[in-house]
Formats: structure tokens, C-alpha cells, sequence
């Protein structure tokens, strides 16, 4: 009867000081998302590369080379963002015709991503819409999936933009020490696939969760909003469609950054070395990685190197990107 007692008595203590350490880790979580962070130009301009770092001694260091290997910080580019929302398809066909391209249509109280073909050999970007929509997104069975992306469509019609990370998330497959698993947007990283699309999501969304800034992994009309950004400028039109000469296809995994001719608008990597889990799913189960890998060299065009498969495989030739979204 003793030992029972004494067991029960163990029971209870034991559980209080489980409700002790939650508390202590909610009110942690719950005081950093009441803090606010302080981001601090690098270099470049909105138009063609605004990059941005969450450290101060990175301030004003500018966007050479040389100098980014040097940097502390994580890293973002802006990536501007001119037409976000169709009000119906019929408004979004009348716009492309006007090379206006927006990202999304409404769908009643929601929105829904514009499916874009980027056509390598007529050199021109064609909405897709009906039987031709293979992906979707928001998935349409996730209502969590469909408030976030209602909140990032209204972020880009209010700040015209984004910032994405400089280069593919590093720290996936080695994670921190002190537990923190956040991801890294960072020259150098050698850690940059091989994990699931579930956990390479938690990562990027942990990377800032503040009053003033929180990530996420890229949603599929981001990257279509890149390519149609570098569309959109004559120097940078030809990578909407091609890859050829701005990626790595060797066969062989390189570290972020690793060539300097592999970037483009401050952005590095974005075709080629890893391809980047999106958040966009096809059949309400797979979901959608782009921009080709250092595996795949049988094309140079976009549109044909899409890759979808299970998120819960991990592949050393997948890897993702980071959003950031920063508030006044």
C-alpha cells in the first residue's frame, strides 16, 4: 500500500513538472512572437536585387562576391511583385494578353494560384487553366493551408512583394546542436537536402517567428513570381524559360553559392544543385519541387523540369527555399 502511494505521489510530481516545462516553453514562444527583429540593408536595389540580413555587422557590406562569403547573417533578396490578384479567369486571360501577370484568382472568400506554363521554345509565359491545371494550391482539404495562403496573397497586395532567401535553406540535414533546428540562408552550406518536405516546412517556418517577421517555405506562385520578375527585365528575360548556363548540373552536389555565375538578381541557385520543395500539391497528396538538380542536365527549359513525388521521402536531390515577410 506504501509503495503505491509513493508511486501515485511519483506519478504527480512527475506530471507537474512535465505542465512546469510546457509553460515554461509556451511563455519562451510566446514572448519571442511578441519581440520584434531588426533586419539591415546590404546592398542592392528593389528593382534588381534588394538583399537584407538579420545582422548588423552585414550593414551596408554590398553584394560582391567576395564580400557576401564574409557575411554573418541569413540572407533575403526582394522579389517585387507588380499584378497579385485576378478577380475571375476571364479577368487573368485579359491581363496576360497585357503582359500583366497575376499571381492568383479569387476563389470566393479565398484565393487560388494561377497555373503558369513558361514556354522555353516560343520564349513566352501561358496561363494554363481547366484540364490543364495539374497542381493546385492551397491544397483544398487544408484549411490551415488555405489561411496561410490567404495571409501571404494579402501581404503581397499590400507590400507589392517578398523577400526570398539568397540561397537554398542549408541546415537541413545537420541540424543545430542547441536544438533550435532553424533553417540557413547562407553562403557555404553543404547541408542543403535530404529530408522530408514536412520537416524542411517546420524548419523554414521556424526560422523567424516574431511580431514583425515570420518565414515559410516558398509557395509555387512565389517561384512563378520570380520567374515572371526576371521576365519582366530585358537582361534577366531569357531565365524565365532557361536554365542554360545559370545552374548547377554536373552530377555533383555543390555547396550555397558555390559559383558565382550561378545567380541571378542576387539570388543564387535558384535553377539547378538542389531542386526546392514548394508548397504547392498535386492530387491533394504529392507535393511540387522546382528547378531542375546537379542530376538533371536532358533539358535547359523550366517548364519541363517540375518534379512531384510524396513529401514524406527525402531525396538528396531536393532540397527547399525560404519565404520571408517582414511588417511595418
Amino acid at each position: 500500500m506504501k509503495n503505491r502511494k509513493n508511486k501515485l505521489i511519483l506519478s504527480i510530481i512527475f506530471i507537474l513538472i512535465l505542465i512546469i516545462i510546457g509553460y515554461i516553453i509556451y511563455t519562451l514562444i510566446s514572448n519571442k512572437q511578441s519581440q520584434n527583429i531588426t533586419f539591415y540593408t546590404v546592398g542592392g536595389n528593389k528593382e534588381n536585387g534588394l538583399v537584407i540580413s538579420d545582422c548588423k555587422e552585414d550593414q551596408e557590406k554590398g553584394t560582391d562576391y567576395e564580400t557576401l562569403k564574409k557575411l554573418k547573417g541569413n540572407q533575403f533578396v526582394w522579389v517585387p511583385v507588380e499584378n497579385v490578384v485576378a478577380n475571375s479567369y476571364d479577368e487573368a486571360k485579359e491581363m496576360v494578353e497585357n503582359d500583366k501577370y497575376p499571381l492568383v484568382v479569387k476563389d470566393g472568400d479565398n484565393y487560388k494560384t494561377l497555373i503558369y506554363y513558361f514556354d522555353g521554345n516560343n520564349k513566352e509565359i501561358k496561363l494554363n487553366v481547366g484540364s490543364f491545371e495539374i497542381t493546385s494550391e492551397p491544397s483544398s482539404n487544408d484549411s490551415d493551408e488555405k489561411q496561410r495562403f490567404n495571409e501571404m496573397v494579402e501581404y503581397l497586395i499590400k507590400y507589392n512583394g517578398f523577400y526570398v532567401s539568397m540561397f537554398e535553406v542549408g541546415n537541413i540535414t545537420n541540424l543545430q546542436d542547441d536544438g533550435d533546428n532553424k533553417g540557413i540562408s547562407k553562403y557555404g552550406q553543404n547541408h542543403i537536402a535530404e529530408n522530408t518536405w514536412s520537416n524542411m516546412f517546420s524548419l523554414c517556418k521556424n526560422m523567424y517567428q516574431y511580431k514583425n517577421a515570420k518565414s515559410e517555405m516558398i509557395w509555387g506562385c512565389q517561384w512563378n513570381a520570380i520567374l515572371i520578375w526576371f521576365y519582366s527585365n530585358e537582361s534577366t528575360r531569357d531565365y524565365a524559360f532557361s536554365m542554360k548556363n545559370k545552374g548547377n548540373f554536373s552530377g555533383k552536389l555543390n555547396y550555397t553559392g558555390e559559383n558565382p555565375n550561378y545567380c541571378i538578381n542576387n539570388i543564387y541557385d535558384i535553377f539547378g544543385n538542389v531542386a526546392e520543395w514548394t508548397q504547392a500539391s498535386t492530387g491533394e497528396i504529392y507535393r511540387l519541387a522546382v528547378g531542375s538538380n546537379f542530376e538533371n542536365a536532358d533539358s535547359n527549359y523550366i517548364s519541363e523540369t517540375d518534379f512531384t513525388d510524396n513529401p514524406e521521402n527525402s531525396y538528396k536531390f531536393i532540397g527547399t527555399r525560404a519565404v520571408l515577410y517582414l511588417y511595418e
